[in-house]
């Protein structure tokens, strides 16, 4: 008797160009698109509209952010398809895709009413703004951590150094987002202290 979920059974996604159709990735690959192309977009508001690249308010912002966390989305969709399907890895995959897209969508937001998207506690409104990127960006961390241990601990679609290079580079990315988590809870601290936000990249 066939699995209701066949369709998920990972293939050898390393020969297969169609991954991105599978059911858990399709969703990450969709908002992973869409945040590419708003990133290229403000690279044009930049060069129309100018501004400093540097500096807690900057075009620099929605453009990095919108690139990379499209890559992002992109590579976790990626990585989901070459594992076994688990039950709840569909709404998983798309609460992650939609933690993806606000995050982002926040940063640009706050780039668009001219004021910094980090470190920003001056209103009720930027702080629960800053908190609530926090919070969606600790969801995706822990999401890419469980990703991580099953691509450790289950078999996947993926041989050999695809295998290792999958491995190696989640592991790097969580690292990523926990020296980015570190970041930003000793910098709302300095902050607190009456240091500028600037030495912290904001």
């Amino acid at each position: 008797m066939a699995s209701p979920h066949a369709d998920d059974t990972p293939q050898s996604t390393t020969r297969d160009a169609s991954w991105w159709r599978e059911r858990r990735a399709r969703p990450l690959v969709m908002v992973g698109g869409l945040l590419v192309v708003t990133g290229i977009l403000h690279v044009g508001v930049w060069a129309i509209l100018g501004g400093p690249w540097e500096g807690p308010v900057s075009w620099r912002k929605p453009i990095l952010f919108g690139v990379s966390g499209g890559l992002t989305s992109l590579s976790l969709g990626w990585v989901w398809s070459t594992l076994p399907y688990r039950r709840g890895d569909t709404w998983l995959a798309a609460i992650t895709a939609w933690a993806l897209l606000v995050e982002v969508a926040l940063i640009d937001l706050q780039c668009w009413r001219g004021v910094a998207s980090h470190f920003n506690r001056s209103t009720t409104l930027d702080a629960g703004l800053y908190d609530a990127m926090g919070a969606l960006i600790l969801v995706v961390t822990v999401v890419a951590a469980d990703l991580a241990v099953r691509l450790h601990r289950v078999p996947t679609a993926l041989e050999g150094d695809m295998r290792m290079a999958a491995r190696v580079g989640l592991s790097l990315f969580l690292v990523s987002c926990v020296l980015g988590i570190w970041v930003s809870v000793h910098g709302d601290l300095e902050v607190s202290r009456g240091r500028s936000p600037e030495v912290y990249g904001a």
